[in-house]
């Protein structure tokens, strides 16, 4: 019989606001009071600093991007400087990444090959980068590999927390902000740009399908005030 894992979508949500929720999810799963889930998501631009960050991978001090209508945020995940904003899915996945791989290495390439599944449902081929983790595929106007998907996780007390970014049709200019994970001499694309303009439902339906056939899930939807978030949490969205 397959597990099961819960999902829910929190629509388009500052990226604080759903920081604050997944933080306490991550409380309660560490504690065992909830199950397994994924959290999807869409921000207003905002650039996160993961525990890997360096100031020269961002391009302008934070109150010139705060003039510019960036978000700013410190957050717990591992890796360096990212983008979040409209036209970009993100996945968070709060579960216990033991139950799903023998080592952390492990899970975060299951996870790329989880994106990799879900880019070729839309006829996308992609693959992974040596050396660098996300997910990427050949930008037609250079014919060089650009990332499409990134991911950065946080691992405590054995519960994953923080995920991937798909781009689906965001506006690439603003990638230009930063030096996006510190990576110079790579591109970043999105699946617009190669031509493909599906929904953000549409693919968070392909994602939580190639999630669940990867790791041998059934996926069950979640509502919020189902979940053990406080009051504050909730009013944060």
């Amino acid at each position: 019989m397959e597990k099961e894992i819960r999902w829910m979508d929190l629509g388009k949500v500052d990226y604080e606001g759903a920081f604050c929720i997944q933080g306490e999810l991550h409380r309660h799963r560490v504690a065992g009071d909830i199950p397994d889930i994924l959290l999807f998501q869409e921000n207003p631009p905002t650039i996160t600093l993961g525990r890997d960050a360096h100031e020269e991978n961002l391009l302008h001090s934070r109150e010139e991007y705060r003039t510019q209508g960036f978000d700013v945020v410190s957050v717990s995940r591992g890796g360096d400087v990212s983008y979040h904003g409209p036209g970009q899915l993100v996945i968070s996945a709060i579960v216990a990444f033991e139950d799903y791989a023998p080592g952390a290495v492990a899970f975060v390439r299951l996870l790329e090959q989880v994106a990799m599944d879900t880019l070729a449902a839309f006829d996308i081929g992609a693959t992974r980068l040596r050396g660098l983790s996300g997910v990427w595929v050949t930008d037609p106007g250079t014919g060089e590999l650009a990332k499409i998907a990134a991911l950065g996780l946080e691992i405590s007390h054995g519960i994953c927390a923080h995920g991937m970014a798909m781009n689906v049709a965001p506006d690439l200019t603003h990638f230009r902000a930063i030096i996006p994970c510190g990576i110079r001499d790579r591109g970043v694309i999105s699946m617009a740009c190669l031509g493909v303009r599906p929904t953000l439902p549409q693919v968070r339906d392909e994602y939580l399908k190639a999630f669940c056939r990867i790791f041998g899930r059934t996926a069950r939807a979640a509502a919020l005030e189902d979940l053990p978030v406080g009051r504050t949490q909730k009013e944060a969205l």
